[in-house]
């Protein structure tokens, strides 16, 4: 905070240094006044909240796989005021800070890195998982499995021959098991 006195000089234009005071919350949010005094003894008066920017800007993300496209969705909710990038690529924000883009991708889970600044280098920088033509990774797979069990149980139960008697040998048959000896 200032509270001294500042002349502005004949070209009308000074420049006034803001030193906000310390806090330990973060972002804090301040309320600058500034008074002007003309030789004339007119006075006018401008008020600004001010908010200082200690932390980088929240970030939600959202990754989704269309059915067979190798475009990956990424969506994802921040401040209005921040830039995004995501995979290197810059990405509009809406009014509400909200974005959406599509990335492509191979179909094996690959990294994608979103960054998310404010322009005065504070900065998030997340990475998220997804996986081009067909997300497998979001399947019941406990379900699957249990019912690809039972299905190959009851193939091989329908597929095992049933126990019947040895069929009769004929009179003549002359292949009889015997035992050998060892030498």
């Amino acid at each position: 905070m200032i509270r001294a006195a500042i002349i502005v000089p004949a070209s009308g234009m000074v420049d006034a240094p803001f030193v906000p005071p310390p806090v330990t919350t973060a972002n804090p949010r301040f309320r600058a006044t500034l008074l002007v005094l003309t030789p004339a003894g007119h006075a006018y008066l401008a008020s600004w909240d001010v908010r200082v920017r200690t932390e980088p800007p929240p970030v939600e993300l959202m990754v989704s796989t269309p059915f067979g496209s190798s475009a990956v969705e990424v969506e994802g909710r921040t401040t209005p005021y921040a830039k995004v990038r995501v995979d290197g690529m810059p990405v509009e924000l809406n009014a509400g800070g909200r974005f959406a883009t599509t990335v492509e991708l191979p179909p094996w889970p690959t990294e994608i890195l979103i960054e998310v600044g404010d322009g005065l280098g504070n900065a998030t920088r997340r990475s998220v998982t997804g996986v081009g033509v067909f997300d497998y990774r979001g399947l019941p797979w406990v379900p699957i499995t249990v019912a690809l069990a039972a299905l190959v149980g009851a193939v091989l139960f329908l597929r095992v021959p049933r126990s019947s008697p040895l069929a009769r040998r004929d009179e003549d048959d002359d292949a009889i098991l015997e035992e050998l000896e060892p030498d």
